[in-house]
């Protein structure tokens, strides 16, 4: 198909004249019409891509792909935002959580040194309030254990600190009071008899002698020395008599101020079957040469295995039994006691019960004495006889 170059009307293509116009139709060779044709399809594209272009810019719709690509910009921009929020939150939150560890760890760390601090304060304290168990024990240790076998405390005057009261196996000993104010010890050897004392009274009073003959002497604790003083008399109304109620041996205060449980062996008191097994034979009340001395005071203290015991001495012969407590005291019930005392010759009298202990010698304490029924009396050291 072909029109007419000066009317435009429609020509057959083998057409020589326009039917319409009369003018001459020039003939178009092939290649230059297929060319023709070429170029009306390149210019109708380069319209088509001129028209989107003027599509764009006049903010009508584009394809979908177009649309997404500012929309996908968006989405990744607000992700790395939100990635790069989630770093800075994470790295302050690691930093004041680091910053509040080391500062719960600075505050651990005081609280520890401080309550070591009060731990070693309170040790230093506690050994310092107990200088006067350490005094009491070198002084303890010094001591001669035969003539001197049960010990006590007493509380004399208005501290918490007690006395001792070493009591002495015969009168020429003595007994020996001995005292501390935490920093000093001092003791003084009183004379035996009796005693009467009201507790934190800071008064002591000692009566002396024999035979109608008595010395009256009253201890009292200044500056952490011991003083007397003679009197003629005293008033021991509202006071007690000193009782040896179960005195200690020495080496049982000792093991008390110490804080050590005695050890089971001869030397100290011990579990009932090493004691029992210990005791096993004769003792004896006197080991001296003078023989006016030895008939009145010499007596034979006998344990038997099968748990009888007898006591014969001077004038007296006295048995029963015997059973050895926990802690080693050793009881004995005299329940047979013959005594022959002229003008009536052997009488039997009323029983009694004597207490012994195991002292770390070796040695026998006799703290509760005979009753008054025999020559031996309390705090009397009996050796075994081998």
């Amino acid at each position: 198909m072909k029109y007419c170059e000066n009317c435009g009307a429609e020509l057959e293509d083998s057409a020589v004249f326009c039917e319409e116009c009369g003018a001459k139709v020039e003939t178009v060779p092939q290649e230059k019409a297929v060319d023709s044709e070429q170029s009306k399809e390149a210019e109708k594209q380069d319209n088509t891509v001129i028209d989107d272009a003027v599509n764009d810019t006049s903010g009508k719709p584009v394809g979908k792909r177009k649309r997404m690509i500012p929309i996908l910009c968006g989405v990744i921009g607000v992700l790395i935002i939100v990635v790069i929020v989630i770093i800075i939150v994470t790295v302050t939150s690691r930093k004041s959580n680091n910053d509040d560890n080391n500062a719960k760890n600075d505050l651990e760390t005081v609280v520890a040194t401080e309550s070591a601090d009060e731990t070693v304060k309170s040790t230093e304290a506690t050994t310092q309030a107990n200088n006067w168990k350490k005094q009491y024990i070198e002084y303890l240790k010094n001591v001669d254990s035969k003539n001197y076998g049960g010990c006590e405390y007493i509380y004399m005057n208005n501290d918490d600190i007690p006395e001792l009261m070493i009591l002495g196996n015969n009168t020429a000993a003595g007994n020996i009071l001995v005292t501390s104010d935490n920093t000093t010890i001092d003791s003084k050897i009183i004379a035996s008899g009796k005693m009467y004392y009201a507790e934190k009274s800071n008064e002591l009073y000692v009566e002396s002698g024999r035979q109608g003959v008595y010395a009256y002497t009253i201890y009292k604790i200044s500056d952490g020395k011991i003083q007397e003083e003679e009197v003629n008399s005293y008033d021991t109304s509202g006071k007690t008599a000193f009782v040896y109620n179960r005195p200690k041996t020495i080496q049982q205060i000792i093991d008390d101020l110490s804080g050590e449980t005695a050890k089971t062996n001869t030397e100290t008191l011990s579990a009932a079957s090493t004691t029992t097994k210990a005791i096993e034979g004769s003792w004896t009340s006197y080991t001296g040469n003078d023989p006016s001395m030895e008939y009145s005071s010499k007596y034979t203290l006998v344990f038997n295995s099968d748990g009888t015991v007898s006591c014969k001495g001077y004038k007296n012969n006295h048995s029963g039994n015997y059973e050895v407590e926990s802690d080693g005291t050793i009881v004995c019930s005299f329940t047979k006691c013959i005594d022959s005392f002229p003008p009536n010759g052997p009488t039997e009298i009323q029983g009694y019960t004597a207490k012994f202990v195991l002292n770390s010698d070796g040695t026998l304490a006799s703290p509760t004495g005979s009753n008054g029924t025999t020559n031996w009396g309390k705090n009397t050291i009996w050796t075994k006889v081998e």
